[in-house]
């Protein structure tokens, strides 16, 4: 190629912060020696196994360290003859200025044993 289409393109496609050398041959070598391959040591184990990725505490162990605030959430509606056959509990970690708790939403769930074709009743 000639030079004012290698300069042309230099000064399209090259970063602008680098000035352009006309010629390589004017600059000279930077190192004159040809590059050496130099055998790192191998790490000594001492017989211990090589440790993985740091894995956290499970949330859990956390959780139940922390206060704990029930908050039950009963169904609209007469409840008293009904049987309670469980309840959805969702835990929401709330941050509180100085202090956390977990507060534990509980919405249990009822069935009529009269009238099973009503299904299961919960909010």
């Amino acid at each position: 190629m000639n030079n004012r289409l290698m300069l042309a393109l230099r000064a399209l496609y090259s970063p602008k912060s680098e000035k352009c050398v006309l010629n390589d041959q004017q600059q000279g070598t930077l190192f004159d020696e040809p590059e050496q391959e130099v055998p790192l040591p191998e790490p000594e184990t001492n017989g211990q196994k090589k440790k993985g990725k740091p894995k956290r505490k499970a949330l859990d162990d956390l959780l139940k360290k922390l206060p704990r605030e029930t908050i039950t959430i009963e169904p609209d509606g007469d409840t008293s003859g009904m049987t309670c056959i469980g309840a959805e509990k969702t835990l929401v970690l709330e941050r509180v200025p100085a202090h956390m708790k977990v507060i534990e939403y509980v919405r249990p769930k009822y069935v009529d044993p009269g009238d099973e074709d009503k299904g299961v009743i919960i909010r």
